[in-house]
Order: C-alpha cells, then structure tokens, then sequence
C-alpha cells in the first residue's frame, strides 16, 4: 500500500492514506513555516512498546510522484524547515537522502527522528550531517536489553552512526542539536543515570524522557514491558526519585533533560507531595 499525506494542524503531514489533496496541503504551508512529514509509517525495528509490534499493524509509503510534488511545493512556498519521521523511519525509504540534500541546497533547514539503526553509506551519513537536528530514539546503553526492547537493533550499530555523522558534520563545520527520546518503564529506569552520564561522549545535547504507556500485551515471544503505572506506590516514588536524580545529574553535566507530561507529573508528585498518589512531602 501507498503512503497519501494528509495535512494536520500545524503543517504536520502524516499517514492517512484514504485522504489526500495536494491542492489543499499545499494552501497550508505557510512561508518561513515549519513541517513534519513521514516518508513512511514502516519502520526497520519491532520495538516491544511500539504499535508496529501489533499483529494487525499494516503500514504504508508515500508514493514517489506524491513526494517530488511536495518537494516542489515546499520550495516555491518557502518554509523554512522540515522534520522527516514521526511514526515511521525515514531512512528506510528508498531516495530519501536525495530529498534531505534537495531540501538543504534550496535553504530549507532539515531534520530527523531516527533509531539509526541501519547501515549508511557515504552520501547517507553525509545528508545526516547537513542536518539541523537529529533525534535518536533508544531506551539504553546496555546492549542485551536495547536489544529486547527494540529488537532487530545492536546499540553499537546506532552509536558508531551517530559518531561518523558527528564527525562529518564537524568535517563540514557543522554541529546537529542531538535529542535522544527515550521511552521510561520499569526494565530501563535502573539505567537512566547512565543514559545521561554517556550523553555527552556521545555528542547527545538533550534527553526527552517519556512516560510508556502500554496498549497491547505481546503475542510473539517477546519482552512485555512494564509501564510504571502498574508499579506500587512506593516503587513509583522510587522511580520519580530515579527520574529526577537523571534531571539533577543533567544540570551538572549540561545536558537538557525534558519529561513526558505524565512523567513531569510523577516527578512533581515526588518532590511536592500528593495524597492521591500516596506521595512524600
């Protein structure tokens, strides 16, 4: 199946494939406007927490004459920036280099979310690096667990990435603002304090902490992750406590690190006290 974009508020183009307009999308892009787009909703990993992991998931790719239109488009409107993936990993669609250099040659500024979890050849790695910002999403240094949670990946492969594009972009005299997304539950949040002291060797500017919410059980085998709002109470004041030692150990070392709403809300039950939740004063 084909991948048809459809506009949402805010310029951002996602993956309905039964409603498309090119006219209309078009009408919508504002000049010096900002727009995320999916190239596709496939994706080279089966995270255990991940929809594409349900035995129903079916995705979809954005057809090639969709995408050179748009790129079309983008230009002669003028916006100012584009972020590749949301739900899908852009690096898996075929081309999709050609159309980050494309977009960077005509002034328009170009992002990534990646789990950059593949190989890349020479022209891959340097499209990376032209890059504004990349988001990397992996849930921890630990190569054993990484590879349960986000199965069909080695963290080695993802971090010996992010160093040649790093190096690269240096190379171009360049630096990416590098977000790493990481999704909490109960089998990583031991690991957090980690994550945040390697950020910097990695060259990894920002942590986005995000609270896992759990909408399927498993079906294959594979690892069931444990989201904390099944935790007792007194195990999730612990983790609140082990989320905001991360925060804490992130303003020492300049690293930003950012919480989920729902995780800021346990972080701040933790320190402020809630009766609801059974929390310390």
């Amino acid at each position: 199946m084909e991948l048809s974009p459809t506009l949402y508020p805010g310029g951002f183009l996602g993956s309905d494939p039964d409603s498309y307009d090119l006219d209309e999308l078009a009408c919508n892009f504002l000049p010096g406007g900002h727009v995320v787009l999916d190239l596709t909703s496939h994706c080279n990993l089966k995270c255990v927490y991940c929809h594409q992991s349900r035995p129903d998931f079916r995705g979809a790719h954005i057809k090639n004459e969709i995408l050179d239109r748009l790129m079309d488009e983008f230009v002669s409107v003028g916006i100012a920036s584009l972020r590749f993936g949301t739900e899908g990993e852009a690096t898996i669609y075929k081309g999709w280099e050609k159309y980050a250099q494309f977009l960077s040659e005509k002034g328009i500024s170009v992002s990534f979310l990646s789990n950059l979890s593949r190989p890349y050849n020479a022209v891959q790695i340097d499209a990376l690096a032209h890059a504004a910002e990349l988001t990397i999403s992996f849930d921890s240094y630990d190569a054993d667990l990484h590879a349960a949670i986000r199965r069909k990946s080695e963290i080695q492969v993802m971090t010996e990435n992010l160093r040649s594009i790093l190096a690269r972009a240096l190379a171009l005299g360049k630096k990416p603002r590098v977000t790493h997304n990481c999704v909490v539950s109960a089998h990583n949040l031991p690991t957090l304090l980690d994550l945040v002291a390697r950020a910097p060797e990695n060259g990894i500017d920002r942590i986005g902490l995000m609270y896992m919410i759990k909408s399927f059980e498993l079906e294959d085998g594979g690892l069931n992750p444990i989201p904390l709002d099944v935790m007792s109470t007194k195990d999730q004041l612990l983790a609140a406590a082990q989320v905001y030692a991360a925060i804490n150990l992130g303003r020492r070392l300049g690293v930003e690190v950012i919480l989920s709403t729902l995780l800021a809300e346990m972080v701040e039950d933790f320190r402020f006290g809630n009766p609801s939740t059974g929390a310390l004063a």
